[in-house]
């Protein structure tokens, strides 16, 4: 996965997050073992081993497509609703606006062919939220992960076990990913917002490991790039951490 355009993008969301959706579809390749992913118009594609090309389709436009990094299986999200947005001040047309969203899985042993793991609605302070974004799944692929946006900066994280289908809520993010592989495989790395007590003092951002036991602990208290402090993070323990495409 090129990491530079994603770079730009979550940093753009995370200081202007009023123009979060103002993003062009990605059509960058994610590789992945011997394939090629690419999310291009809503539309995700691949070629097999033999470089054959092939589409997913689930009868609806496409976003966040994450890729396992041994390229076993991918996850995304349909969108079921959206609605046009104009921005009058600046004068141009933004991306859509995501209503209503599910969340698919795909299994190379299953011929990449997708499967529902999640739908919305979600339930968060008593309030029904119907958009769900960013998917991965577990290095062992029995549960999925993704968030729920419910306030211009600040999303909340869960993980339903694909088995059972229960899902459990991990608590609120900005940004988050899953580690694969080393010691830490299975656990989850989660940036959070913090807001000043001085009015003087500005946003400021901190970033945590949660392990596989649930035990959270921080690892900086200064960590306004999230994909800088994975990339380091990486480096020091080993493992991969991978985002979906927008």
């Amino acid at each position: 996965m090129h990491s530079s355009a994603i770079v730009g993008k979550r940093e753009l969301a995370k200081y202007f997050p009023s123009l979060v959706r103002v993003v062009v579809l990605l059509s960058t390749p994610c590789l992945a073992a011997d394939f090629s992913f690419v999310l291009k118009d809503g539309a995700i594609s691949y070629r097999t081993e033999t470089g054959v090309a092939r589409s997913i389709r689930v009868g609806r436009k496409c976003t966040d497509l994450w890729v396992a990094p041994d390229g076993s299986a991918i996850a995304f999200v349909a969108i079921d609703k959206e609605q046009s947005a104009e921005n009058d001040l600046l004068n141009y047309e933004q991306e859509p606006l995501i209503e209503r969203s599910r969340l698919y899985v795909a299994r190379k042993s299953n011929g990449f062919l997708p499967v529902l793991a999640a739908s919305a609605p979600v339930t968060i302070e008593g309030r029904q939220w119907h958009v769900l974004r960013s998917p991965s799944l577990s290095p062992d692929g029995k549960q999925v992960y993704f968030s729920v946006p419910y306030t211009m900066t600040t999303s909340r994280i869960f993980v339903v076990d694909l088995r059972s289908g229960a899902r459990q809520t991990l608590g609120d993010a900005t940004d988050y990913c899953i580690v694969w592989n080393g010691d830490y495989s299975g656990s989850q790395l989660i940036q959070r917002r913090s807001l000043p007590q001085e009015a003087t003092a500005g946003v400021t951002y901190q970033c945590y490991l949660r392990r596989r036991t649930g035990t959270i602990e921080k690892v900086t208290d200064s960590c306004d790039s999230f994909t800088a402090f994975v990339s380091a993070w990486v480096a020091q323990h080993g493992g991969t951490c991978t985002f979906s495409q927008q």
